[in-house]
């Protein structure tokens, strides 16, 4: 199965001579060191870097981009906050505001209520009280734009290469978990979570995420496992991602495709998720997700 690439930026320098894509690697390279590292940001030093003019930089990133590059960092801030927000549950707000570079608690309240009409408070409520649309929703306000009604990882995701995989009765080693301790779980595992499978029973999809009864480990031999994945058919992909937007939207593009296929979901059976990899230079994830399936004649 050949990975599909979700990621708006890749997508987009793709499209551009050699010359042109580097200039904007190190534009963008830049401003993510900027925001992981909390510091402000100086435009005409990244013209500089990139040996372009600012009124040149301006118009080309715009033309690409569909949104200035000021628009793109205050979002790229507002996404890494809102990560913060939604893993740290006990990282004060002041601290993530600091650690993507506002100056004050108040500041990032200001870009929120701008960008996204929400507070800090409210956004900590659906990462723990808000079901699957909500969370949705929620990150579907930081998607990257483009010139339709739909996101760029909405766009992305149509071409989601998706197919059928008959797999054997297979065991997870692991431990049950409720959704609030998966972030937990994960940043401890010892290969930062390269590996891991989360089992999620299609019956707690439409509870708070946070709520939800997952099974998390990683697969083994059937007698050493301790929860049974029956096996059947799946309806499968791989997918890289770089955000929760690209994350969400694969996952809603699997189903659609699901559906147009006339296929049926086995509804007790588990969406099951697995991390591949992580390609830190391009701060992106690599998953397979798996939804238990029947064909047409076996309906």
């Amino acid at each position: 199965m050949k990975p599909t690439i979700l990621i708006p930026e890749v997508a987009l320098l793709n499209t551009l001579p050699d010359h042109h894509r580097r200039r904007f690697e190190k534009a963008l390279s830049l401003m993510f060191t900027a925001i992981e590292t909390g510091e402000s940001l100086d435009w005409s030093v990244i013209c500089e870097a990139c040996a372009v003019s600012s009124y040149h930089f301006l118009r080309q990133f715009q033309a690409l981009f569909s949104e200035t590059p000021g628009q793109y960092f205050s979002r790229m801030k507002l996404q890494y906050a809102a990560s913060l927000l939604f893993e740290q549950r006990d990282r004060s707000i002041t601290d993530v505001a600091l650690a993507v570079g506002f100056s004050s608690s108040q500041a990032l309240a200001k870009a929120l209520k701008r960008d996204l009409g929400m507070t800090a408070k409210e956004i900590r409520r659906i990462a723990l009280a808000g079901d699957m649309q909500d969370v949705s929703a929620f990150w579907r306000k930081l998607a990257h734009p483009s010139n339709t009604p739909v996101s760029l990882e909405q766009q992305l995701a149509l071409s989601l290469e998706c197919q059928i995989v008959s797999h054997p009765t297979r065991r997870l080693r692991g431990r049950y978990l409720t959704g609030v301790q998966w972030d937990d779980y994960f940043y401890s595992h010892p290969k930062g979570g390269i590996g891991l499978t989360m089992l999620t029973p299609f019956s707690e999809l439409d509870k708070p995420v946070k709520e939800a009864q997952l099974w998390v480990g990683e697969w083994c031999k059937v007698r050493q496992g301790e929860t049974d994945v029956a096996a059947g058919d799946y309806f499968s992909c791989e997918v890289w991602v770089s955000s929760d937007g690209g994350y969400l939207a694969a996952w809603d593009s699997l189903y659609k495709q699901l559906l147009q296929q006339g296929l049926e979901v086995t509804e007790t059976g588990f969406c099951i998720e697995s991390l591949l990899n992580i390609d830190e230079s391009e701060a992106a994830a690599l998953f397979r997700f798996e939804i238990p399936v029947q064909r047409q004649e076996e309906c």
